[in-house]
């Protein structure tokens, strides 16, 4: 395929891009098998080796602007790392081409490249050295990259000592204030609190003031609406949309894969507290498909396997267009006189009555989670399951922030 010269304002161009990998099984020695072989001399073998073809990524075409945040959407496995990997030129494509400014910051994973010897101070200047940056351009963006990090009085503390919240934070900062012009971001903002994400949303946008390019691999709709100008969505290594955050999120919400009305969870490795299963329920008939007028039961089973003070259950309702129309959490408090006790441990079920003019017609989306301030491990579950109330007349919901109701909880 010959290359059409890219029109001045556009910072990179996909054409026909494919990556081809084979996965094969190897029929012969055992390993342990081809080990003895090489001390004892036995008869040879014949060996049958199979493959399969398995296509991480299939006739990718897209264009991004310069000064455009363009954020790419997928499940697990849909081929959004490998093409930021083709993109860093650390993969190479088996079909097509790309066209890309030479000046990329492949932010893939924060801290690669940083020595844990070296001290916050000398990891700077050894990563902007390896940008090919000289020692008065580092000098010029130090004091900024400082800010940014938050480190105090650690600066010339060994990176190996930090926390993990400090090294996170020293390692964004460094690559978006010594990046070139454009930055690959693979699932940055997934690590660090939410005050670390909403300065790193901030910084970015920042970036694309002073004209740099970005390209935002994220899980999180919260994230990717906040910045990005289009998104792409890739879905089994094919381009299922592109275009702009509310034409691509509605389908990707709502799309056939997820659950409608009842969701079970499968057991969570670790998590002190986790979810066991959810469903919608209306006049005491669990149902995807719901009839206006009437409230809504929404029922969620937990398990607790050590007791936990302070457990909060949640859930939040996300309408077609993007936007969570309610939401509401159970504590202890709820509960009033009885002894029973979200952390206690065990298996229980609570449910939230949601009143009838709560919500208006048309699909939704439920998220759901459990969590506490005295555990690392929250289970949470973006997006759990849809359901679908009926109308006669297509009604858009007006709402554009959540309602904070006082529904009722029990505790079963």
């Amino acid at each position: 395929m010959s290359k059409a010269a890219s029109p001045p304002d556009l910072a990179i161009r996909v054409c026909g891009l494919s990556k081809r990998y084979e996965l094969g099984s190897f029929n012969g020695w055992s390993f342990l098998q081809d080990v003895r072989r090489l001390f004892q001399p036995t008869p040879t073998q014949n060996r049958e080796a199979s493959s399969e073809e398995f296509f991480a990524l299939q006739d990718i075409d897209f264009e991004v602007r310069r000064g455009e945040v363009f954020g790419i959407l997928g499940h697990n496995g849909s081929g959004k790392s490998t093409l930021l990997k083709i993109l860093a030129q650390i993969t190479k494509p088996t079909q097509g081409y790309v066209e890309i400014d030479p000046q990329v910051c492949a932010m893939l994973e924060l801290g690669s490249g940083f020595h844990p010897e070296l001290t916050g101070r000398e990891n700077v200047y050894l990563y902007g050295s390896i940008l090919g940056l000289k020692r008065v351009e580092i000098d010029s963006e130090l004091d900024e990259i400082i800010a940014f990090a938050d480190i105090g009085g650690f600066l010339d503390t060994p990176v190996k000592r930090y926390s993990s919240g400090m090294f996170v934070r020293l390692a964004f900062s460094v690559m978006t204030q010594l990046m070139g012009d454009i930055m690959l971001v693979d699932e940055v903002l997934s690590v660090g609190d939410a005050d670390f994400q909403r300065r790193s949303l901030a910084k970015m946008d920042e970036s694309c003031k002073r004209g740099k390019t970005i390209v935002l691999v994220s899980h999180s709709l919260f994230h990717l609406e906040q910045i990005c100008d289009r998104i792409l969505w890739l879905d089994h290594g094919r381009i299922r949309k592109i275009g702009s955050f509310s034409e691509v999120a509605s389908e990707y919400l709502f799309r056939e894969d997820l659950a409608h009305g009842y969701v079970e969870f499968p057991e969570q490795a670790g998590n002190e507290a986790h979810l066991i299963s959810a469903y919608v329920q209306q006049a005491g008939e669990a149902t995807a498909t719901l009839l206006p007028g009437i409230p809504i039961s929404l029922f969620i089973q937990y398990e607790v396997e050590h007791s936990i003070e302070d457990l909060l259950v949640g859930f939040r309702v996300w309408n077609p267009l993007n936007v969570p129309v309610l939401s509401s959490e159970m504590r202890d408090a709820d509960i009033g006189t009885s002894s029973l006790r979200l952390g206690q441990l065990g298996r229980k079920v609570i449910s939230a009555e949601i009143p009838a003019h709560l919500l208006g017609p048309g699909q939704y989306l439920v998220e759901l989670g459990i969590w506490s301030p005295n555990v690392e491990n929250h289970h949470h579950a973006p997006k759990a399951f849809t359901f679908h109330i009926l109308s006669a007349a297509d009604v858009e919901n007006p709402l554009s922030e959540p309602l904070q109701e006082p529904l009722t909880w029990t505790l079963h």
